[in-house]
């Protein structure tokens, strides 16, 4: 019986079998979703066993790929476990269309997060269905009541964002198609896309300064900028230099309610750490290192607060600037467990879990 148990012990360990001391469980949420979504996987130095467990309602033929191998067709509600070797550069391929859909990924970490964003300077929230779909609101009880009124939906979008140009709000969206990266704005009344780069694997409007706005990007393993003025024309690229030790994997959602006296952003990087970069005259400054897989920033004029997300763990952060200190942190960080994301809107702290809304907080009652 020993020998049998030594056997068992050894196969779990040769073929990497996971358990809960060794690996979170990743959870990503759609609602209302329709279209084709592309999620990466971090790539796998080796092979590894684990599952998908999907819980659907209401799908109409939603069909789930790996590395396009058909995995499973959802025809009906239902809660399925679908085993999965995850390997090599391995992307999630989910089609079809359904009212909700849950997915906890065991074994690997996807390079992507669902996230509820809001824009209190022009009173838009954004959701990823697929589709991205914007939507605006007219008071702040609107947001959590869902008493929205539908604007715009866009495909294959990875960002969705407002900037200022010349003393005028311009809407920007952020594109990937055919690996390349548009810019689409109503700085041109949309009358055509602008082309950024090539092979972008995630980028964000930043609103930078009074005549131009900031497009930053990751291609490679290298964080990159261009500039778009007033008439569309885009600039030379820029390299961001992070050091060795930063590899950048996503930029974190940047929500901006008054301009900061500089432009502040945040950078997810592969070893676990989450980063706040100040934009000043000659490059980007690291200031600031947490710890985060994904992140949200909000900025009032010198108040920042940086949103980390570490498996079902939040932490908040709150920060002042000023030209001559730079980032001082306010306070200590709150973590909050058991939740996977959050909204700010006036002084209230919307916090969700799988889309769910846990609760309305004031930052005291966190």
């Amino acid at each position: 019986m020993m020998e049998d148990l030594d056997d068992f012990s050894q196969n779990l360990l040769r073929y990497r079998v996971l358990d809960n001391k060794t690996n979170n469980i990743a959870t990503i949420s759609f609602d209302k979703f329709s279209a084709t979504k592309i999620i990466n996987i971090d790539p796998c130095e080796y092979i590894i066993y684990g599952y998908i467990l999907v819980n659907v309602k209401n799908p109409t033929t939603l069909k789930f790929y790996y590395n396009n191998i058909l995995l499973y067709e959802f025809n009906e509600s239902e809660t399925r476990i679908i085993p999965c070797v995850f390997e090599g550069t391995p992307v999630l391929k989910i089609q079809g269309e359904c009212a909700k859909c849950d997915i906890q990924i065991y074994g690997a970490k996807p390079q992507y997060q669902n996230k509820i964003f809001v824009n209190e300077h022009s009173k838009h929230i954004v959701f990823d269905r697929g589709k991205t779909e914007i939507y605006s609101y007219t008071a702040n009880e609107d947001v959590k009541n869902g008493n929205l009124t539908f604007v715009r939906s866009i495909e294959n979008c990875i960002d969705a964002n407002d900037f200022e140009v010349s003393s005028k709000v311009y809407c920007g969206q952020l594109t990937i198609e055919n690996n390349d990266l548009y810019l689409y704005t109503d700085m041109n009344n949309y009358n055509s896309k602008i082309l950024i780069k090539s092979g972008v694997k995630d980028a964000r409007i930043i609103d930078y300064e009074s005549n131009q706005v900031m497009i930053l990007y990751i291609v490679g393993s290298l964080l990159c900028y261009k500039l778009v003025d007033k008439d569309c024309n885009v600039s030379q690229e820029v390299t961001v230099t992070l050091g060795s030790r930063y590899m950048p994997k996503s930029i974190g959602m940047l929500s901006t309610t008054i301009r900061s006296p500089r432009p502040i952003v945040s950078v997810n990087c592969y070893d676990g750490s989450t980063l706040m970069l100040i934009i000043n005259s000659t490059g980007f400054d690291i200031s600031i290192v947490k710890k985060g897989d994904f992140s949200k920033l909000y900025v009032n004029g010198s108040n920042i607060e940086l949103y980390a997300f570490v498996g079902n763990m939040l932490s908040i952060s709150k920060f002042t600037y000023s030209s001559s200190t730079g980032l001082a942190q306010v306070g200590t960080a709150k973590n909050i467990w058991n939740v996977n994301d959050i909204s700010k809107v006036g002084d209230k702290y919307l916090i969700y879990n799988n889309k769910f809304l846990c609760g309305e907080f004031g930052y005291d009652d966190l």
